[in-house]
């Protein structure tokens, strides 16, 4: 029988994206058609307060029944657990994807699985950069789409305009094509409030994308959807629409091996991952790299781990005693996940790298107004540069 867990989640997803809070149910199996029928009631229910997860909750309550009704074995649990989620083969017609991007079509996934590590400032920085090129008159400007796949949208709240109510437009590129046909995904992409600064364009990230997330993942690992669920930002990606629009695609992910970060690592052709350098940081590092090694060949065969960048050092083109010993940690964990070939880029973000004055939510790399912080700029250039020649070379 299908687990009442998968349920429970379900609805409590719903419920807590429509500000309705948790809600607890003290059954422990889903008992036949009559149960699986209250539960999709009440997905349907909850589902009407949020306009993003209406129809989505509808539909899987609807296929939840139909799937009752055809498998009355149901799932096992441990097809709901991210190592079978991550763990699963794909198809080759799925991991070749990024092979038809172009050779100028750049996607950037910046990924650690440790929080707390500067992933959103190392994004939103390498993207102001190649938009324009600080300081830099021999790199072309790009055109730059960034895609928060967080659900704290801290990303997101650099880009859209003071006083703009959050969204969680990112769900839709993620989301089944007969659900938000490409037109309708493209059209939701804004431009960034950022002005003088290149063309830069996103598609936002709130506390709803988790649940959305969350009704995502439950889709896939039922089969209540034909297509690979991992894959879809790839897909979406390969529209000409988007990479005749956009050079450069940005992607800040969260610090969890979720559904999107798993988008967003199947869609990169680079991958960066930032580090501060401790020893919590190096393990975070060291498990994002065997991650990567060890589903390389059926999920991720063309993706390229571009560099590691250091975050919060104590001097931008020096390290301490221990950033150094973690540094040669580092670049062991590189060699025996078979990339010996990556290196850490130099110089590095230090510790004073963040938000321009108390005043903005911009980065250094993005606030050009003001004299104050303008060594900081300087080096953050610096680093973003030795990403761009990365990329670019």
């Amino acid at each position: 029988m299908i687990e009442v867990s998968v349920i429970i989640l379900i609805l409590g997803a719903v419920a807590i994206a429509a500000g309705f809070g948790a809600i607890a149910y003290g059954a422990y199996k889903l008992g036949g058609e009559r149960a699986a029928k209250r539960c999709a009631d009440e997905a349907r229910a909850l589902g009407g307060h949020l306009d993003l997860l209406r129809e989505n909750a509808r539909q899987l309550g609807d296929a939840l029944m139909a799937k009752v009704a055809e498998k009355k074995g149901g799932v096992h649990p441990a097809e709901l657990s991210n190592d079978h989620l991550w763990g699963r083969a794909a198809a080759p017609a799925d991991t070749d994807i990024i092979k038809q991007y172009g050779r100028d079509f750049r996607v950037i996934c910046v990924a650690n699985f440790k929080g707390g590590v500067g992933k959103t400032t190392v994004a939103a920085n390498l993207g102001a950069f190649l938009a324009a090129p600080y300081g830099d008159r021999t790199l072309q400007r790009k055109r730059v789409l960034f895609i928060d796949t967080d659900f704290q949208g801290s990303l997101s709240s650099m880009l859209r305009p003071k006083g703009a109510a959050p969204q969680s437009r990112a769900a839709m590129i993620f989301s089944p094509p007969d659900r938000y046909t490409d037109d309708e995904v493209f059209a939701a992409i804004q431009p960034a409030s950022i002005q003088g600064l290149g063309q830069m364009h996103y598609l936002d990230a709130d506390l709803a994308l988790e649940d959305h997330q969350d009704l995502l993942r439950y889709e896939f690992v039922l089969g209540l959807t034909k297509d690979d669920a991992r894959f879809r930002l790839a897909r979406r990606l390969l529209v000409d629409k988007f990479r005749d629009s956009f050079d450069v695609v940005v992607i800040d992910t969260p610090p969890r091996r979720t559904l999107l970060t798993l988008n967003a690592l199947s869609a990169a052709t680079h991958i960066f991952v930032p580090t501060k350098l401790d020893v919590f940081s190096q393990r975070g590092v060291s498990t994002i790299l065997k991650e990567i090694a060890s589903r390389r060949a059926h999920l991720w065969p063309h993706a390229e781990v571009a560099g590691i960048i250091a975050t919060m050092t104590t001097q931008a083109r020096a390290f301490t005693a221990t950033e150094r010993s973690r540094l040669r940690s580092i670049r062991q964990d590189l060699a025996e996940a078979t990339f010996g070939d990556v290196d850490v880029l130099e110089p590095n973000f230090r510790q004073r790298t963040g938000v321009a004055n108390p005043g903005t939510d911009q980065p250094f790399a993005l606030y050009t107004n003001a004299v104050q912080g303008q060594s900081i700029r300087s080096e953050v250039a610096e680093v973003c540069r030795a990403a761009a020649l990365r990329l670019f070379s």
